[in-house]
C-alpha cells in the first residue's frame, strides 16, 4: 500500500477533521500517517487507513525534533528519508503572514508539502512573504487554492490550480430535511488580529437576535465548531446577556463527527460565523447567511456567484440587529449542484498518484 505524509491542522475543530475524513475515505487503500498531539486524536480512531502516534512516540519525537535529531514535519525519521511515497497538505487558511516569521525550510515546512489541497492565501502584509511563498511554491507538485483570488496571485505557476472548497463537495451527509429554527455558529473574537475591536458589537447583536427570536417562538441553537480556539467561550457571554433563556440551546463539537453534522442538520436558518458553517450549511441546503470576519468568505461569495446577504463584522454598527434578524428569516437556499462538482477538482492530480486504477 502507498504510504502518504499527511499534514492538517488538528485541534478538534469540525471543518479541518471533515478534511481529514474526507481525504482518507477518498482514498482507502492508502495509509496516511497524521503527526498529531494525541489529545486531538478523537475524531479519528475509526478511521482504518489513519496513523497517529502514541502518547510516547508523540513526546518522544517532539524532543528529538527540538534538538534537530529529526526533522518530523518533512515526515524523515532518523535515517529513514524516504518511507513515504507523498506528502500531502490539506487545510483551509495555512498561507498567513505571522509575526517575527523566519524565511527557512525548517521554519516554514509545516506550510509546503509535495501536494497542496484546499488552501487560501493570506491574510498577509509584506511582499517578501508573498514572495517567498511563491518561490517555494515552484517546488511543489501540484497546489489547489480554494478561491479565485488566491490562485490570480500564483496563475504564473503552472503546477497551481483553483477549485471550490473541499467541503463543498462532502457526500457523507444525513438525510436532507428542512429543520427547524435559527442555528448561529460562534466565533471568539478577542484573539483575532483586527477583530478585538468589534467584541461587544457581536456579542449584543447575537444576543439581540435571540431576543427577536424567542419573541417569534423560534428555537435558536448556538453552535462551537472548535472548543479549542474559543468557541465556547464566546457561547457562555452571549449566554450572559440572555439570563440563560429557554429557548436558546447549545451544541458543541466534541469530536463525533457524524452526530454534529446531524445537529447541524437540525436547524432551518444558519447564522454562519465561522467559514465551513457557511460551506455546509450550503451543503445540508440550510437557509444560511454568514458573517464575514475574513475576506476568505467574501472571496467565496464572489467565486460562486451568491446573491445572499450578509453581516461584514468589521463594518460594526452598520447592521442593526432588527434588520439583521428580518434578512436572515428572508434568506434562500441556493443550489450549489454545479459548485460541488467543481469542488472534487481539488484532488484532479492527487487521484493521478494515490487513485486505484480500474
Amino acid at each position: 500500500m502507498k504510504k502518504v505524509n499527511l499534514k492538517a491542522y488538528c485541534s478538534i475543530n469540525f471543518g479541518d477533521d471533515l478534511f481529514i475524513e474526507k481525504i482518507t475515505s477518498r482514498y482507502k487503500n492508502v495509509k496516511f500517517y497524521l503527526f498529531i498531539n494525541p489529545k486531538f486524536n478523537k475524531p479519528f480512531k475509526k478511521i482504518k487507513n489513519l496513523y497517529t502516534p502514541s502518547i510516547v512516540s508523540y513526546y518522544m519525537f517532539r524532543v528529538l525534533d527540538k534538538l534537530k535529531i529529526t526533522d518530523i514535519l518533512n515526515g524523515r525519521i532518523l535515517f529513514f528519508k524516504n518511507i513515504f511515497n507523498v506528502s500531502v497538505k490539506i487545510g483551509g487558511s495555512i498561507f498567513i503572514e505571522t509575526k517575527n516569521m523566519k524565511y527557512n525550510a525548517r521554519e516554514t515546512s509545516y506550510l509546503f508539502s509535495d501536494y497542496i489541497i484546499g488552501a487560501n492565501f493570506g491574510p498577509y502584509k509584506t511582499q517578501r512573504f508573498y514572495e517567498y511563498v511563491f518561490n517555494q511554491l515552484k517546488g511543489v507538485s501540484d497546489c489547489c487554492f480554494r478561491d479565485q483570488y488566491s490562485y490570480n496571485l500564483f496563475s504564473k505557476l503552472n503546477n497551481v490550480r483553483y477549485a471550490p472548497d473541499v467541503l463543498f463537495s462532502y457526500n457523507k451527509l444525513p438525510s436532507l430535511k428542512s429543520g427547524k429554527g435559527i442555528g448561529i455558529s460562534v466565533i471568539k473574537l478577542e484573539n483575532r488580529e483586527q477583530l478585538s475591536d468589534y467584541t461587544k458589537i457581536y456579542y449584543d447583536t447575537l444576543a439581540q437576535i435571540c431576543f427577536l427570536a424567542e419573541k417569534d417562538d423560534i428555537p435558536v441553537t448556538l453552535f462551537s465548531f472548535c472548543e479549542y480556539e474559543g468557541d465556547m467561550e464566546a457561547i457562555n457571554k452571549i449566554l450572559q446577556l440572555l439570563n440563560n433563556k429557554k429557548n436558546v440551546s447549545i451544541v458543541s463539537y466534541k469530536g463525533d463527527m457524524k452526530k454534529f453534522l446531524e445537529q447541524l442538520n437540525e436547524v432551518e436558518y444558519l447564522l454562519a460565523s465561522r467559514f465551513h458553517a457557511m460551506i455546509l450549511g450550503w451543503v445540508l441546503e440550510k437557509k444560511v447567511f454568514p458573517i464575514i470576519y475574513s475576506n476568505k468568505h467574501l472571496n467565496v461569495i464572489n467565486d460562486i456567484g451568491c446573491q445572499c446577504c450578509f453581516w461584514n463584522i468589521l463594518e460594526g454598527e452598520k447592521y442593526n440587529s432588527n434588520t439583521l434578524y428580518t434578512d436572515l428569516l428572508s434568506t434562500n437556499i441556493i443550489n450549489i449542484n454545479d459548485v460541488r462538482k467543481n469542488a472534487e477538482n481539488q484532488f484532479h492530480e492527487l487521484d493521478k498518484i494515490l487513485k486505484d486504477k480500474k
